[in-house]
């Protein structure tokens, strides 16, 4: 007989009083009970541990609370609730959220239908503040159900923490490794969703389910940004100077996580993860290239010397579609287009 699937919750709070009460119950409503609660506050000032400790006192599953002596942001207060979970899944949970009864047990039921996946990934309805559904809104309802290998997804796709259910080997190789540059605007270095996506993406296969899992509360003092932008994913880049500054980032980006995944594969002494990250590590540093390659476009006055960069582009694959790697090609090539026009 296969032994229980155990997957924690790790729950990062600051300041939810307000809402952290839903969220907790519907956790105790869960189909597949997890096999513990982990809470790592942010050094809250309002009623939010009050809350977490009388939930804990009657919870089906124990509770553990971790407390930040001072802030430390959202993303190195997950980190800290990863580090101390038990289980063999992890789950990331927000504070001011709902999750539907099955959203565990869907995740159980796709571990157990397809051994050996990294990471499953599940949608969400979204709402405002008092938890009332906004129709015909489904957070990721673009991406397609069912299995993906390695690399399937893009690599500096976004996708939300508490939509992620993690195998521990990525969380635990996650907390050993420097998360690597980041690739976005929400500070220096990856959030730990960013990390664990990154990871289990270039290394390991993994799985997205249909039916939405949670509801996706959106209110004012929300700690992430405006639902605009995280149901986009991007933004929008207007200049030739800021395209030229973003592709310069990515660029860093592309290349720090391609050692960031090499680190990572040789520290969990995982051949196949090796074998993987040899892969990954490839495709991003070729990417580096091209990043830095459309930055020169950008950055460039003559409009032959554009063509000279665009026509390396092409000729070393660029604009080829690629699974994997995210390149710019119609900015690039608009770019090429306008500087010829305005001639």
């Amino acid at each position: 007989m296969s032994r229980e699937i155990r997957v924690s919750v790790a729950m990062a709070t600051w300041n939810g009083g307000r809402y952290i009460t839903t969220q907790l119950e519907s956790l105790g409503n869960q189909v597949h009970l997890p096999c513990e609660l982990i809470v790592c506050d942010d050094a809250s000032t309002d009623d939010t541990l009050e809350k977490v400790r009388k939930f804990s006192r009657s919870s089906p599953f124990p509770v553990k609370i971790i407390r930040n002596r001072q802030r430390r942001g959202y993303s190195q207060t997950f980190f800290t609730a990863m580090r101390k979970c038990d289980g063999d899944w992890i789950a990331f949970c927000d504070q001011d959220d709902f999750w539907f009864d099955t959203k565990i047990s869907d995740c159980v039921g796709m571990i157990s239908e397809n051994p050996g996946v990294a990471m499953v990934l599940q949608k969400a309805l979204v709402s405002d503040q008092f938890l009332r559904v906004i129709p015909g809104v489904v957070v990721k309802c673009q991406y397609r159900a069912g299995l993906y290998s390695p690399r399937g997804h893009k690599a500096f796709s976004v996708w939300h923490g508490f939509l992620q259910t993690v195998a521990r080997e990525v969380v635990a190789s996650v907390c050993r490794v420097r998360p690597p540059i980041n690739y976005g605007d929400d500070g220096p270095f990856l959030t730990y969703d960013k990390s664990t996506f990154a990871v289990a993406n270039a290394l390991g296969r993994s799985a997205v389910i249909e039916r939405p899992a949670a509801i996706y509360r959106r209110h004012p003092g929300a700690a992430t940004t405006s639902l605009q932008y995280k149901l986009s994913g991007e933004r929008v880049f207007k200049s030739s100077k800021e395209l030229e500054l973003r592709y310069i980032q990515w660029a860093r980006a592309s290349a720090s996580q391609a050692r960031y995944v090499l680190q990572i594969a040789r520290r969990a002494d995982n051949r196949q993860w090796e074998s993987e990250a040899r892969v990954a590590a490839g495709l991003m540093l070729a990417a580096a290239r091209r990043y830095r390659l459309a930055a020169k476009i950008m950055g460039k006055d003559g409009r032959l010397s554009k063509l000279a960069v665009f026509i390396r582009l092409v000729l070393g694959g660029a604009l080829r579609f690629d699974s994997y790697i995210r390149f710019p090609r119609k900015e690039v090539l608009g770019e090429v287009l306008k500087s010829f026009k305005d001639y």
